[in-house]
Formats: structure tokens, sequence, C-alpha cells
């Protein structure tokens, strides 16, 4: 395939250790033996800019499970961004056909909240927790992500031995306040999460989970817990 000339593609790697911090996009940035920059996808594969072509596993976290490029989606795009794509919050009839489709179609959906980013729901859905239940811990799963928020960033990306349910901050820049606000549990370990929930009795809030957690699927009764 047709793609930039070998120092082209090296003018974009300089380019973005120079612009971007760790030279990649959030944490996603690749060793410098693998990396490459994609120009393109279609279906289920990333075209690099040099014309390489890779089948995209990750395919934007499940964002776009029909591929990319798909041609009923770019005729949608396409229709609505002639009709104005942002409205600052502002109702529109796009936004309520939309929640009507997801709360018919979603069996505990009674009301729709819409978020611009998954940390910004996960976010939401903890301070609700907290606010309706009147107390201040949240239950998670050991290597689980939930976002890049505070409250979320701890005990993602564990790399010694958890001292259960001690939370522990996985980057710089996290209140230590915060920490007694998080319980971590290991992931599908019911035995654990009872006792936890047992000596935190009064406290918890609400459970976050990743219900399969990157590639591991729930143990039967994991999902059924009650924090209250």
């Amino acid at each position: 395939m047709d793609g930039q000339s070998p120092e082209q593609n090296q003018d974009l790697f300089e380019t973005a250790e120079r612009v971007l911090p760790g030279a990649g996009l959030g944490g996603h940035a690749l060793p410098e033996d693998v990396r490459f920059v994609i120009r393109e996808g279609r279906g289920g594969r990333l075209i690099s800019v040099d014309g390489r072509e890779y089948v995209d596993f990750v395919c934007g976290a499940g964002a776009t499970i029909i591929g990319h490029d798909h041609p009923e989606v770019i005729e949608a795009v396409q229709q609505r961004a002639a009709k104005g794509l942002h409205f600052f919050g502002t109702l529109n009839d796009a936004a309520v056909e939309l929640a009507e489709f997801l709360v018919d179609t979603i069996p505990c959906a009674e009301r729709i909240i819409f978020t611009t980013t998954g940390s910004e729901a996960t976010s939401y859905a903890m301070r609700i927790a907290r606010a309706v239940s009147g107390k201040p811990k949240i239950l998670k799963f050991e290597g689980a992500y939930h976002g890049n928020h505070d409250y979320a960033s701890f005990s993602q990306f564990p790399t010694a031995p958890a001292n259960y349910p001690l939370a522990t901050a996985d980057i710089g820049g996290v209140p230590p306040a915060l920490q007694d606000t998080m319980l971590v549990a290991p992931y599908n370990d019911l035995e654990t999460v009872e006792s936890i929930l047992a000596e935190e009795a009064g406290e918890v809030a609400a459970i976050i989970v990743e219900p399969v957690q990157r590639i591991i699927f729930p143990k039967q009764g994991i999902l059924l817990i009650n924090p209250c």
C-alpha cells in the first residue's frame, strides 16, 4: 500500500516526541522498536502512515465494535454533521431520541445521563452513590480500570502484593486523603469481598466493577453482591 517515506514517518515520531508527553496519547505510547503511527482504519484493520497493515484487536475499546469506516456509520455521521454537532448541553431532538432508545433497550435503565467520557461517567456514579447513601467509601477490584480521575486512580496497575482493602494510588498527584475513601478487593474473591463489607459495615456506598475485568470473566455470585 502507498504510504509516506521512512523519512516522513520518522518526522512524525520526532514531532510526537516534541509535542506529546511520552510521544503517545494518554498512556498508550509504544516502545520504539514496535511503534507506528496510524493513518486510517478499514474494517478491523489499521493502516500505518508507512503503508503497513495491522489487525485492530483493541478496536477503540469496544467503541467501534462493527469496525472502522462502516458505510452506514459514515453516512449517519455526515447527515448529523450537516445539522450541527454540539449544542452545549441544550436539549435537542437527537439526544431525546437516543435516550428513549437506550431506556427501551437496557432493562435496568430508567433514565439516561449523557457524559463526555467514561471517566466522567464513573465519577458521577461514585458521587451519586455517596450522595444517595450518605456513606463515604467505594469498593473496587484490584486491576480494574474506571477512568483517570483521582478516585479511580487506585490499584489499577499493581506492582506489589496488596494489603486488602488498603487502596494504593498508581500515579502521583492523588490527594492522600482520598485513600481512606476507596477500598480494594481481589476480583472474583467472594469471601474476601464479604469480609471487607463486614468490617466496613455502614461505610460502603457502592461497589464499582467491570463485569468482565479486561479478559477475566466473573465467577458465579460475584456480580450479585449488595454492599448495603
